[in-house]
């Protein structure tokens, strides 16, 4: 069984499980504090708003979930293991002329594995086992939004598809997922009031995700982790990169529209 280390967010490491597949699985370790360090390696400065992650509390976060993946043998804080795969390497390959240039295409292209070899675990197939789905009765629609990878919309409060989704009653048959601050955002930006059901972890928030019969949401760790359990999924993306260049999309997986 190979190792793997990684430090970026949440999002991010869910998003790496496709990678980890393709290498049959293992020991992943969490490095808690790192991401201004892989910032400040490409000449960012620092990890901007995820400065000071990944915290303790964010692994104990994502522990629950990680630790039912099949793919895993174990989930653990990083103590200095040498590891087969430092997850961390993608930062320094993220514009590599390669397509499409989506999360799973970025771990393994930095890892040196073969796309093509391992396309159907890359980009087909879901990669997030959820064991037990939470189903909200009368509420089959997943929703969560917040103020982040918007870049580009002039108006959020005026994208279309979401004017036409709460035009038809969208808050009477869904619940929103996601920060209680973003929360509040999406009901003060569209004028509305949407049930929310709040999560202790990431298998509370998977198991929501995997009971809803469709979600929809911007580009966050929510969606992000809906695109890896398979949920069907409608994600309203950034607009201040064409789609085609954009690590968050996935054109061989049938679940997943783009808006």
């Amino acid at each position: 069984m190979a190792s793997f280390t990684h430090s970026g967010s949440t999002g991010d490491t869910f998003s790496s499980l496709a990678f980890v597949k393709t290498q049959g699985g293992g020991d992943y370790y969490l490095r808690l504090n790192y991401m201004d360090k892989v910032a400040a390696s490409i000449g960012w400065g620092n990890a901007g708003r995820h400065s000071g992650r990944m915290t303790q509390g964010d692994f104990d976060f994502l522990a629950p979930i990680m630790e039912i993946q099949s793919c895993l043998t174990k989930f653990a804080v990083w103590q200095g293991e040498t590891v087969d795969f430092e997850l961390e390497r993608v930062a320094h390959h993220m514009n590599d002329p390669i397509w499409p240039r989506n999360f799973a295409n970025q771990y393994a292209n930095a890892m040196g594995v073969d796309l093509q070899e391992n396309f159907r675990t890359l980009q087909i197939d879901p990669y997030v086992e959820v064991d037990k789905p939470t189903v909200i009765p009368g509420r089959p629609i997943c929703i969560s939004r917040n103020p982040h990878y918007l870049q580009g919309t002039d108006d959020v409060s005026k994208v279309e598809e979401w004017v036409n989704w709460l035009e038809r009653n969208l808050v009477d048959q869904a619940f929103f997922v996601g920060l209680p601050e973003d929360h509040a955002w999406f009901e003060e930006t569209m004028k509305v009031k949407v049930h929310y059901e709040p999560t202790s972890d990431g298998l509370a928030l998977a198991r929501l995700i995997a009971g809803a019969k469709m979600m929809i949401g911007n580009q966050s760790m929510p969606a992000t982790l809906a695109l890896g359990i398979g949920t069907t999924l409608w994600i309203e993306t950034r607009k201040n990169t064409p789609l085609e260049n954009n690590e968050i999309l996935y054109p061989f997986k049938s679940n997943v529209t783009y808006f």
